[in-house]
């Protein structure tokens, strides 16, 4: 039976609309679930500058949460018999090419449980802007991922990568014979009775449609339609992704028959690819977590677009799930956090009556004696070790290595000159090259999320080369996002060439002339005017107090956010004083 969540309703209608007014949050819509169907939703604020009022039914892009409706349409293939998981990629998209730098028969490898669980090795994003604004459409972006140099050997590493849903969109019209669109609509959105989701473009020419905003600012039609069909660019309500949610908590049942087969949610709900201890992880198309309320199944993603972001969180066994959208990134996260935080604590204890405890993966990990680790070899692991979502700097202080994780501090105590335990961090294992010299850190927190952490450099490195011929990349760099833009700089420190990102700093290393890599694996190009990463084009940009000042007021650099990355990045490469003066002139 679905709980009454009449006092819980009450108390959302109290803070949500002031919550929205204190995170200056322009629309906001929200959906609670229980087995039977959609137990309660309601949209507040506005979906335009228009003020057009949003409702349970306006539609948002709802970011990578299309990524679980993909996944879902796979496996009706499967379902059906034109597919299977384990099958590669290349059998059925033989038009599928990378660079690598791992091997030619990396290509073969590649099976769609590979795409579908971000293991295949891809890069997070293709370039999709185009030259001239706006950007490309799905033909060049499949087009671009040819010269995409490949990240990690297949099948070695979790790498999010919105290229390998989009590469199995493409797989999919292959098997099928049908669009992608069309194979969504026939197999997913009709039989779940999701009534008005879409694609982007025929969202954004009809009525009922937020449009998102960074800040004050609008995207533009042009800035928001993207070639992600099937990464990202989903739009949908929160009344129509409540049919979505009650699947899942009906056990793959519709209207009293099968849609799904349970074998097939159970690769939903499993961590792929799973380590010892691993509680926690990006699954197929959703986040698994395995480490709440004594290990009940809890599934939470959050997804983002052009000034957009959506939640959807779900509890199957217990049969309760809620989703919302907003079309603001400013501010939006912790509004959406808290929300759901409310929403959670109150269904599932009208579930199960007290709020069971947590799962700590510090108690699952054996306890072993501490050993003797000399100060070269702590020397040797110190250093800078970086991935997409985290960054830490591992510091020898006082005969033990120490760092922030998540803001609590970590000192190491050594299991073997390898493996090492914390208070707070279960468990932290180095990998090494045969000289010694770090490869990665591999952290296991006490929820179980593995995170594996590229070495970048530390004190122990010997001093770089400094070539003469790399002074022609020196220099500051911008990328146009429509609305806004940010900087980044290259720079050389201690002899190596050092990516500034804003705080972050990333060491580049040559792989042939203008071609480099990070300590991650991201391929970074240079061209006689530009920086091209794997995600865009980086124009070579000369910034300057004088350049700002003479900008026409619509100028994307005086935006608020763009002018807070240039101040940034001109501290963190030695122009503080001008950073300041920006500051100054323009009241930040």
């Amino acid at each position: 039976m679905d709980p009454d969540i009449s006092p819980l309703v009450n108390e959302l209608e109290s803070i949500i609309p002031t919550a929205m007014s204190e995170n200056k949050i322009n629309g906001y819509s929200l959906a609670i679930v229980g087995s039977a169907g959609r137990l309660w939703s309601k949209g507040y604020g506005y979906a335009d500058h228009a003020l057009n009022s949003v409702s349970s039914s306006t539609l948002f892009m709802i970011g990578s949460l299309s990524k679980a409706y993909t996944v879902t349409a796979f496996l009706r293939a499967v379902q059906a018999g034109h597919v299977a998981l384990d099958d590669r990629l290349i059998d059925y998209y033989p038009r599928f090419r990378w660079k690598t730098r791992f091997g030619d028969d990396e290509l073969g490898k590649v099976t769609f449980r590979h795409l579908l669980t971000h293991w295949a090795g891809l890069q997070h994003n293709a370039n999709i802007r185009l030259s001239d604004g706006g950007c490309c459409d799905y033909p060049t972006y499949m087009a671009r991922v040819k010269h995409m140099w490949q990240k990690y050997p297949v099948g070695t590493r979790f790498s999010y990568s919105n290229i390998g849903f989009d590469l199995v969109a493409s797989a999919l019209q292959e098997i099928t014979g049908m669009s992608f669109e069309d194979w969504m609509r026939e197999q997913v959105y009709e039989p779940l009775g999701m009534k008005s989701t879409t694609s982007a473009v025929k969202a954004l020419k009809g009525s009922d449609v937020a449009w998102g905003h960074f800040g004050e600012s609008e995207f533009s039609f042009e800035d928001t339609i993207t070639p992600h069909i099937a990464s990202g660019s989903q739009y949908c309500s929160v009344d129509d992704m409540s049919r979505f949610i009650a699947m899942h908590l009906n056990g793959g049942v519709v209207d009293g028959e099968k849609y799904l087969d349970p074998s097939l949610l159970e690769e939903v709900y499993t961590i792929p690819y799973r380590d010892e201890y691993q509680l926690m992880a990006i699954g197929m198309g959703i986040g698994v977590r395995r480490f709440k309320y004594n290990g009940e199944l809890f599934l939470s993603f959050f997804g983002d677009g052009p000034g957009y972001l959506s939640l959807h969180q779900l509890f199957p066994r217990l049969g309760v799930g809620w989703v919302m959208s907003c079309n603001q990134s400013m501010n939006s996260f912790s509004l959406l956090n808290t929300i759901a935080e409310k929403i959670e604590a109150y269904m599932v204890k009208a579930k199960l009556g007290e709020l069971p405890p947590n799962v700590n993966t510090g108690d699952l990990v054996p306890k072993r004696e501490s050993v003797k680790v000399d100060s070269i070899t702590l020397d040797r692991l110190s250093g800078r070790y970086v991935s997409r979502m985290s960054n830490i700097n591992i510091q020898q202080e006082e005969g033990a290595l120490g760092f922030q994780w998540q803001g609590k501090p970590c000192t190491l105590k050594p299991y073997s000159a390898t493996e090492y335990t914390s208070e707070t961090l279960p468990l932290a294992t180095f990998d090494l090259d045969e000289t010694g010299r770090p490869l990665t850190v591999k952290v296991l927190p006490e929820n179980g999320y593995t995170t594996v952490l590229d070495y970048d450099g530390g004190p122990a490195d010997p001093v770089g080369p400094d070539k003469p011929e790399w002074s022609k990349y020196l220099g500051y760099y911008m990328y146009d996002y429509g609305v806004l833009c940010w900087y980044y700089s290259v720079q050389v420190i201690d002899g190596y060439l050092v990516l500034y990102t804003g705080r972050d700093g990333f060491r580049l290393q040559e792989h042939e002339p203008d071609l480099f890599f990070t300590s991650d694996n991201q391929s970074v190009e240079f061209t006689s005017d530009a920086m091209i990463l794997p995600d865009g084009v980086y124009r070579r940009e000369t910034p300057s107090l004088e350049t700002l000042m003479d900008a026409k007021p619509n100028d994307i650099r005086l935006h608020p956010s763009s002018l807070n990355s240039l101040i940034e990045i001109l501290s963190r490469t030695g122009r503080v004083e001008e950073s300041e003066q920006i500051k100054k002139t323009f009241k930040l």
